[in-house]
């Protein structure tokens, strides 16, 4: 098959016309992706750090300590996780916040440089003297 000397032109502005939009796809998944493992280390990160907390509610900072110890993929600050121990309630509220830097210039366009990601787990506390009301309900 012979090709036109036009048909050769046409493919050439073509893919320069398509190439920005496949790269910008291709990108933009990456991004997307990355963004989600990282909310799936987040969320493990907070479960942890309930579970601590659920044995072991006297020190917050050990509580924080051990979020940040159960991830290793990426890197959680201490001050990114707020513990709330309610021993009235005998409830332990641990929070997961982690500023997730964007890849691509289009999601730095519309969200900025970063997104927060968030998790927040409560949790009960077993331990510390600290027994759980349970309530009984009874039929008509």
């Amino acid at each position: 098959m012979n090709l036109r000397t036009g048909e050769k032109g046409a493919a050439l502005v073509e893919m320069a016309l398509v190439l920005p939009l496949l790269l910008l796809l291709v990108f933009g998944l990456t991004d997307l992706a990355r963004a989600l493992f990282t909310n799936i280390t987040v969320v493990e990160a907070a479960q942890e750090g309930a579970l601590y907390a659920s044995y072991f509610p006297d020190v917050p900072t050990d509580i924080q300590q051990r979020a940040v110890d159960s991830v290793d993929d990426i890197v959680i600050a201490p001050t990114d996780v707020t513990a709330v121990v309610d021993l009235a309630s005998c409830t332990a509220t641990i929070t997961v916040d982690h500023d997730y830097p964007l890849m691509t210039p289009v999601g730095k366009a519309f969200l900025g440089d970063t997104v927060t990601l968030s998790h927040t787990v409560t949790s009960t506390i077993f331990a510390g003297g600290c027994v759980p009301s349970t309530t009984t309900t009874t039929g008509p």
